[in-house]
């Protein structure tokens, strides 16, 4: 029998299609013989889904694993490489390439061929939240900023040297539904998310229409909510997960490569108002616990303010993003799974051991610039991170200083510095506070602040 079935696999068109299996091909069921299924390759891909590249899972027997972006995490469309005659997903009919799934859950899968019995495999997706460059494109060098100078300089990997880092911005043109058209959105294919073109209060396509309406944190989210009930039903867009963002969202749709009082990119977002006087900050939904009476706000800044008071409104459309997934690499670095970047355990002044003994050193900027590049730590390529990448270790369901202290032992009330120019007075640069949490600039970059360092991802 063992020659039989070694001989029906040599004639076969693929002989075994699980690696780890012997060549004999003992197991029948990772040929392909006479008809039998197989599976050879999951994607979600650009075609099919709001996402900038295409995800590739990896199959191993039955389980395939595969990464995917948060946004779009109970509505995606996969696609399985197959001979199978027809597939089944959670004992349901499905269709190839075509059919959205919920794969914030593994979803089952049955394939089943003409002859033989089915095969069933798991897929069991990752959700990952991709960080986006801030944009910044000029260096500060002599009180302005300018074209960047060398990383050798006393300035060194400022954030404007790193260009599409970690990735490239993702948010798309303005497009309607053809069957809304006046429903104005902005795609965000980094994070598989959409964006509502006009902030709350404007109307047409081109935000022209209506008035700015600032709204109390409560309104705010139930503005955003009731997106999901207009066009008799079908959503704003046709779209029906519209919500405030989070912090870590409305964060990265920030620019930081022009000066003035507007952060929003107005060529994507027409009319998008001045984030000075009353219209300074724009609401999220990261609350602060546990007395839930304040909650952060977004412009060139980030503060918490109290709930009753009224800020502009930008929502988006998308699934929740997921819960943070730190990993100690056991080697003074801590992996973040979900954004792929490496952090320094241990910040500047302690001592690289489990926990982080001795007390948190300071620097001026240029210092902490210096230190980062510098650092010699796990074989890794190290610099300060920008401010869009240190907002990411916020996690203001935690008491002060609202990171993850278990990660990040002995960890105090402290103020971090980025890497990132402050565009409305350069001689700052954006500075994490912990204690409030907020960003902002406490003072010049000569100013000595805590540091920790990013590599990645």
């Amino acid at each position: 029998m063992r020659r039989i079935i070694t001989l029906l696999c040599l004639v076969s068109t693929l002989s075994c299609v699980q690696p780890a299996l012997d060549n004999d091909c003992d197991h029948i069921s990772a040929c392909t013989l006479l008809g039998f299924t197989y599976l050879t390759g999951v994607s979600f891909s650009t075609t099919n889904n709001r996402i900038n590249r295409t995800y590739t899972g990896i199959i191993s027997g039955p389980s395939v694993s595969i990464e995917l972006p948060y946004g779009i995490s109970k509505s995606a469309v996969i696609t399985l490489s197959t001979n199978a005659a027809s597939i089944l997903a959670g004992g349901a009919a499905f269709t190839n390439g075509v059919t959205p799934l919920d794969f914030s859950v593994p979803v089952n899968f049955t394939l089943k061929g003409n002859t033989g019995a089915p095969q069933y495999y798991t897929v069991t997706a990752y959700l990952i939240t991709p960080v986006a460059d801030t944009n910044q494109s000029n260096c500060y060098a002599g009180g302005v900023l300018s074209s960047c100078p060398a990383t050798t300089s006393s300035d060194p990997s400022q954030d404007a040297h790193f260009i599409d880092l970690p990735n490239a911005k993702g948010i798309q043109p303005s497009v309607v539904n053809p069957l809304y058209t006046s429903d104005s959105i902005n795609p965000d294919r980094l994070r598989g998310l959409v964006w509502k073109t006009c902030q709350e209060g404007f109307t047409g396509i081109a935000c022209g229409g209506g008035s700015l309406s600032p709204l109390t944190h409560a309104a705010a989210g139930t503005s955003c909510a009731n997106l999901n009930s207009v066009n008799s039903g079908a959503g704003y867009a046709g779209l029906k997960k519209w919500r405030l963002p989070t912090l870590q969202e409305l964060n990265q749709l920030l620019e930081q490569d022009q000066a003035g009082n507007i952060f929003w990119n107005t060529s994507l977002f027409p009319n998008a108002p001045s984030t000075v006087g009353a219209n300074l900050y724009r609401w999220t939904s990261s609350m602060i616990l546990p007395a839930a009476t304040s909650a952060m706000a977004v412009n060139e800044l980030h503060q918490p303010q109290a709930t009753g008071t009224t800020n502009p409104v930008h929502c988006v459309n998308g699934d929740s993003p997921p819960a943070a997934d730190l990993l100690d690499n056991g080697d003074g670095t801590v992996l973040d799974r979900r954004t792929k970047l490496i952090w320094q355990k241990c910040s500047m002044g302690q001592a690289n051991d489990t926990g982080c003994s001795g007390a948190l050193g300071t620097a001026s900027w240029s210092g902490a610039l210096v230190y980062c590049k510098n650092l010699n730590l796990a074989g890794k390529t190290w610099r300060l991170p920008s401010i869009t990448e240190l907002v990411t270790l916020l996690d203001i369901s935690k008491p002060a200083p609202f990171l993850d202290t278990i990660r990040f032992p002995n960890l105090t009330i402290a103020d971090f510095h980025s890497s990132t120019t402050q565009m409305s007075n350069v001689v700052y640069n954006y500075i994490l506070t912990l204690s409030t949490p907020a960003v902002g600039g406490l003072s010049g970059k000569g100013t000595p602040y805590n540091v920790k360092c990013v590599s990645g991802p």
